[in-house]
């Protein structure tokens, strides 16, 4: 699935400025494989998804189609179902390690 460009451009500014110093202490993207489950954070929210604090070298993205909760409210802004602060339980859907890019779902 493609995402939008500005997703795209978002994400990258945003990874280019959030790796820790310790990125020893974060998993890797080799280490995280399609179908894992793992347990995050939602750091930030766009129009379209949400970026989510995996403990991994950069953040997972979750495009808002994917949450469980869309479609409950018709034409509802992601911001109404995903909010930061909130622990999600996801799973990933691709890890492209070209682009350090990780694709979740939940």
């Amino acid at each position: 699935t493609m995402l939008p460009e500005e997703v795209l451009h978002e994400e990258n500014v945003l990874n280019k400025h959030m790796i820790d110093e310790d990125e020893d202490d974060r998993i890797q993207l080799d280490e995280i494989e399609v179908d894992d489950e793992l347990w995050g954070e939602i750091r930030r929210v766009t129009d379209y998804g949400a970026y989510i604090e995996l403990g991994a070298v950069v953040r997972g993205f979750m495009h808002f189609m994917d949450h469980p909760l869309f479609g409950e409210v018709k034409g509802a802004h992601p911001k109404e179902f995903m909010r930061v602060g909130d622990r999600v339980r996801v799973w990933v859907l691709d890890v492209d390690s070209t682009q350090q890019r990780i694709k979740l779902t939940a």
